[in-house]
Parts: structure tokens; C-alpha cells; sequence
């Protein structure tokens, strides 16, 4: 039985992981094909809208597997890093659009584009996976 979990555990952080990579890959994709079209500043903040949305997920995986490795069978320990993992991305999302907004003064459009369609890929993708 414990053999059975952490196969499934370790199939579970092979998924993430290999998400990650389809979307930096994908970052690099929309960002070139902007580069082409619209010019570097409006790929510059395609890439980075997509790059918050990476990050975001890159914390996701990092509070699974540290959910995995603190809390095992407890329930309110996982619920309680769970909780913990939604306030930190969305803390982090707004502070990271409100840095490239204000700070970076990026192209509105494009970081949102960018934001968004990542976002969308890893929609997709938890869709794909559920069928």
C-alpha cells in the first residue's frame, strides 16, 4: 500500500512538473510570435504576464510537495497549507501585475494577454487530465 502512494505521488509531481515546462515553452512561443507581429516592448510583457502565471503554478507545486513531505494522512495540516498556498498566489499574483503596471510600466494588453493565456493553458490542461 505505501509502495501504491508514492508511485502516485511521484506521478502526481512528474505531472506538475512536466505542465511547467509545456508552459514555460509556451511563454517562449507567445513571446516570439508577439516579438514578430507587435515588437519587443509588447513581447516583454507577454512574456512576463505569462511568467507571473508560471510562478504561480511553480508555487502550487511547491506546497504540494511540501503537503507531501509535513502533513502525510492529516487532514488539517494539508487543509491549513492548502490555505496558506491560495493567500501566498494570490498575494503574490497581485503584487507581481501591480509591479509590472506601476514599476515596469509594461504594455497593459500584452502583460494581461499573457497572464491570461497561460492561465487558460493550465485550464485546459487540468480539463484534459480530468477526462
Amino acid at each position: 500500500m505505501s509502495e501504491e502512494i508514492v508511485r502516485s505521488n511521484w506521478t502526481a509531481s512528474t505531472n506538475v512538473r512536466r505542465a511547467l515546462v509545456i508552459k514555460a515553452i509556451f511563454i517562449c512561443v507567445l513571446a516570439v510570435i508577439t516579438l514578430l507581429t507587435h515588437g519587443w516592448q509588447i513581447a516583454s510583457a507577454v512574456a512576463y504576464g505569462g511568467t507571473v502565471a508560471l510562478l504561480g503554478s511553480a508555487l502550487v507545486w511547491y506546497h504540494m510537495w511540501r503537503a507531501e513531505k509535513r502533513a502525510g494522512n492529516d487532514a488539517q495540516k494539508s487543509l491549513r497549507i492548502v490555505f496558506r498556498c491560495a493567500v501566498e498566489r494570490l498575494v503574490m499574483t497581485i503584487i507581481l501585475l501591480a509591479t509590472g503596471f506601476a514599476v515596469l510600466k509594461l504594455h497593459a494588453l500584452g502583460l494581461l494577454v499573457g497572464f491570461i493565456t497561460t492561465q487558460m493553458l493550465a485550464f485546459l490542461d487540468s480539463l484534459k487530465n480530468r477526462v
